[in-house]
């Protein structure tokens, strides 16, 4: 994900994360003003959070039409044979539709506590 900043915003956030300095550390190494060294640190933050945030919800949108994509019913046309496929059909979709709230679920939580580490 880091690939998708400049070379001067992945550089200055390896230097913050992996290097462990501070801005001031920074804006000597690289011969910028401490204030500009942070800016560009929350500024290369705030974007690695908009990529995070696009990809879970790629995830969340994926994860959700492969859940509902076989949740057409099927009958031959008897009407007795549709009430039982209609009752079946929607104990399998409330079932299905609720592990995809799980799932959903799970994701906003873990993409909740990555917000809150960050």
């Amino acid at each position: 994900m880091i690939s998708k900043l400049s070379k001067k915003e992945q550089e200055i956030v390896s230097l913050k994360i992996l290097g462990n300095l501070t801005f001031k550390e920074i804006g000597l190494l690289l011969d910028k003003p401490t204030a500009t060294v942070s800016w560009i640190y929350y500024k290369s933050l705030n974007t690695l959070k908009s990529i995070w945030i696009n990809f879970i919800l790629t995830i969340i949108s994926f994860s959700g039409y492969i859940i509902n994509k076989n949740n057409v019913p099927r009958s031959n046309g008897s009407l007795s044979e549709s009430i039982n496929i209609d009752i079946n059909n929607s104990i399998k979709i409330h079932s299905i539709k609720t592990r995809g709230w799980l799932i959903m679920g799970i994701f906003f939580f873990i993409l909740t506590i990555y917000f809150f580490i960050i």
